[in-house]
């Protein structure tokens, strides 16, 4: 396992547990990705961009490398590397940063915007996949990131122009220097669908959210903890929907609560020599989009939306998955909203979000995956 890998991971083990995507140890101060500082920002010229041609998309491909971003104090977690959520808003910055050095004329390649998601100033992430990471930039250490355009989507409007709704998938990497260095180090990798919504502020029609409820069958605890979000948890670009920066934050805390909080993570890293880290997150996604959609399918069709608002009752729902002997655990996490129900006078929850994260627990001194779990914590995973 890397080196870089592994300093990762211990911020992230404490986080990872609450809701982090990877590797990111249970931090003691968790951070919230809404109320990070915008300090956090290029040092150098806007976004270059290029045009491509691939064969994943079967229209004009675009790339991009960013300027040189800089790792600030408000970004970090306990262990003084970027936080697991905050990679999330890095490539969110690296996307703005692209499409307005397009815009601008800055740079000449506009098929970057070509009419597309990034050409509306609104455009919000949809989903998550493939997200890995590999290590972490340090406190006051510098980052790129590069990404490529997979496919675009734009739905037509009235008068037939494109544009109206668009959706977009990108390939995204994080490294220490610009893409295409051989001896650059990369932390991070990921894949973004993001959407622009229509006209009438409606989601494109091509997006169909079909991701089912997470149903695979858990081997250890399966826990419900309750939150209120606050107002700047929330972007204006999304009404009545935290964005999934936040989402993860909620899913961490939910993690670090379920243990006994970061004080008791920070003691099972000093006295029992553990650390657990984020190492992959994925089907990590905004679910219900404009339609309802309740936690298990029962064939209700009640056409209330599925939304939220600042300080409004949430729930997240974490199911534990053990693997090869509990050193690996798969996170699967839910953020439910109540609803009244007015057929069957009562409420039930609905899907705002979910996540799959997969955490790994590593020595504290030689930061190598170890299966020498403390008894403690085996017992409250499965739930005893």
């Amino acid at each position: 396992m890397p080196r870089t890998l592994v300093s990762s991971g211990i911020s992230g083990a404490i986080a990872i547990l609450l809701a982090s995507p990877l590797l990111i140890p249970l931090h003691s101060f968790p951070l919230n990705a809404a109320s990070l500082p915008s300090n956090a920002s290029p040092k150098a010229s806007p976004a270059t961009v290029s045009q491509t041609t691939s064969n994943e998309c079967t229209t004009p491909n675009t790339s991009f490398v960013s300027p040189s971003m800089q790792v600030y104090i408000e970004d970090t977690d306990a262990y003084g590397v970027l936080y697991n959520a905050n990679y999330l808003r890095a490539y969110e910055r690296a996307l703005h940063l692209a499409s307005v050095s397009a815009s601008s004329g800055e740079d000449q390649h506009l098929p970057l915007l070509g009419g597309g998601t990034l050409q509306h100033s609104d455009w919000f992430v949809l989903g998550v996949s493939e997200h890995k990471f590999r290590g972490s930039p340090p406190l006051g250490g510098e980052f790129f990131v590069s990404g490529q355009l997979i496919e675009r989507e734009c739905s037509d409007d009235d008068n037939g122009v494109s544009g109206d709704g668009c959706i977009e998938t990108w390939r995204l990497e994080l490294s220490k220097s610009p893409h295409g260095n051989e001896n650059t180090t990369i932390y991070n990798t990921a894949v973004l669908t993001i959407a622009s919504p229509t006209t009438d502020g409606g989601i494109p029609p091509q997006f169909h959210p079909l991701s089912p409820p997470f149903d695979r069958k858990s081997s250890g605890a399966t826990v419900r903890s309750s939150f209120k979000p606050f107002r700047d948890e929330f972007d204006p670009n999304l009404p009545f929907r935290m964005p999934l920066r936040n989402v993860l934050n909620l899913f961490e805390r939910a993690r670090s609560d379920y243990l006994g909080g970061p004080d008791e993570l920070r003691r099972m890293e000093v006295e029992d020599g553990i650390v657990w880290v984020v190492t992959a997150v994925d089907s990590c996604e905004l679910c219900n989009i404009g339609e309802a959609g309740w936690e298990s399918g029962d064939g209700d069709d009640s056409s209330q939306f599925v939304q939220c608002s600042p300080f409004q009752d949430v729930s997240v729902k974490t199911n534990f998955v053990a693997k090869r002997g509990g050193m690996v655990l798969v996170c699967d996490q839910t953020l439910l909203v109540p609803v009244r129900d007015e057929i069957l006078g009562r409420e039930k929850n609905r899907r705002l979000a979910q996540a799959q994260i997969s955490i790994m627990a590593l020595d504290a001194r030689t930061r190598r995956p170890t299966r020498k779990i403390p008894k403690w914590f085996v017992d409250k995973i499965n739930g005893f």
